[in-house]
């Protein structure tokens, strides 16, 4: 990666997060926890942990059905309730068992995406980190796959509010990648000084 690449997503990153960060951090009201979505979610992480392997789809399932209902077929809504369960998880078997529950509830892309675009302005360090390693990287990198940032692309023509975030988060993952991808399909980034195109 050569010098004037890494200067240009640096400056990109400041610019971003003053531009978009800062605003989105102060309009967005913080995540609140729904006590029921939250007990149902600790009571099926609990009941995947003592479940066969055979028998865990079979196990869990009744309580994907509860989730979803408790949440009226809001599927962000209920993805991110699953957020602030991983983020605030006290031990690796609540990590681990809430990351497998994420994968019974088979979330589609835009679901993620949309919800990480919500969540993305959150200031929690854990909250982060679950949106970013968590969430959007089952997204851009499923099974640790190279960084493949196509699945934005919609969201970024759109210039859907977070779309500022989410591109910082694409430079934070891969500068050059986010760069070429940005590029190819003519979505400009316009600092003060035009220095991203």
């Amino acid at each position: 990666m050569n010098t004037r690449l890494i200067l240009s997503s640096l400056y990109l990153s400041v610019w971003l997060f003053s531009a978009f960060g800062a605003s989105n951090r102060t309009e967005t009201p913080q995540l609140s926890k729904r006590p029921k979505v939250q007990e149902t979610i600790s009571k099926a992480v609990r009941a995947g942990h003592t479940a066969k392997r055979d028998k865990l789809q079979e196990t869990v399932q009744p309580y994907v059905d509860d989730l979803n209902s408790l949440t009226d077929g809001d599927r962000v809504a209920l993805l991110k309730q699953m957020a602030l369960y991983l983020a605030e998880a006290d031990s690796e078997a609540e990590v681990m068992g809430g990351s497998g529950l994420l994968g019974h509830l088979k979330f589609s892309n835009e679901e993620k995406i949309q919800a990480a675009l919500d969540l993305l302005a959150e200031q929690s360090p854990a909250m982060q980190e679950v949106v970013r390693d968590g969430i959007l990287c089952m997204v851009d990198r499923p099974q640790g796959r190279e960084p493949d940032f196509s699945p934005y692309l919609p969201v970024l023509r759109k210039q859907k509010e977070g779309s500022g975030l989410l591109i910082q988060y694409m430079y934070e993952v891969s500068p050059e990648k986010a760069k070429t991808f940005l590029q190819r399909n003519g979505i400009t980034v316009k600092t003060p000084k035009q220095e991203m195109k």
